[in-house]
């Protein structure tokens, strides 16, 4: 008399952390990844489910299939491997929270507005320093001055974008900031601080301050694809 087989579970992918019921144990179910039987119950790391896969590798443990996926969420994330099947189960289940257009606080304002509140504060920082030497400034001076403001915006910056950095997927996150246009910013905001430096730029300071408004915009844009391609029931 053939066995009863395990009941096919996850077919709907869950929106909250709970983990999957567990497969009734036969004498051949066990994890394709560590190869362990499901002998001994336990209820957070059941043996599931989650693709199309037949016999040996139908079955596979909860917590191996997500350390699975989160070695390359993009990549192992979403489909099976070896049938190639999107996954039935949801190995992300936790929505980012996406900041708001125009900010809720000052820190989040700044970042929303990164060029012009920061172009205002160099402005008015140099402006201060000259009405208090009377006009008296050099050059040199004025340069001076102008790379200070230059320091100050970068560590405020730099505060204001841990104060609001808010990731719960983080390894998701950091595997698609590899592929987002961070990476081309970061090199483009080095250059621009080599030619402020070298050159004495005062355009370079500019896009300096233009560039650090693309980090936090491309923050949110990895933020909206992460819910969208891999926290959401689709």
């Amino acid at each position: 008399m053939r066995s009863a087989q395990p009941k096919r579970i996850g077919r709907k992918p869950p929106m909250t952390d709970t983990v999957p019921a567990a497969a009734p144990a036969t004498a051949k179910t066990q994890c394709r990844f560590c190869f362990e039987s499901d002998e001994e119950e336990d209820a957070t790391n059941p043996l599931v489910d989650p693709c199309d896969c037949k016999g040996s590798a139908r079955y596979v443990h909860w917590n191996c299939l997500r350390r699975w996926a989160h070695t390359n969420p993009n990549l192992n994330g979403r489909h099976c491997k070896v049938c190639n099947a999107a996954f039935h189960v949801n190995l992300f289940p936790t929505l980012e929270v996406i900041p708001e257009e125009g900010g809720v606080s000052l820190s989040s304002l700044i970042l929303e507005y990164t060029t012009m509140t920061t172009l205002v504060l160099q402005f008015l920082y140099t402006l201060a320093h000259v009405k208090l030497s009377d006009g008296a400034l050099s050059d040199g001076e004025a340069w001076q001055l102008i790379l200070q403001m230059q320091s100050v915006i970068h560590v405020l910056y730099s505060i204001c974008f841990a104060m609001n950095w808010r990731v719960q997927n983080r390894k998701i996150y950091m595997a698609l900031v590899q592929h987002s246009r961070i990476p081309h910013t970061l090199l483009a905001h080095a250059g621009a601080l080599y030619f402020i430096v070298a050159y004495q730029s005062v355009w370079m300071c500019i896009v300096t301050h233009a560039l650090l408004s693309r980090y936090w915009v491309e923050h949110k844009r990895v933020l909206i694809f992460m819910n969208r391609e891999f926290l959401t029931d689709r």
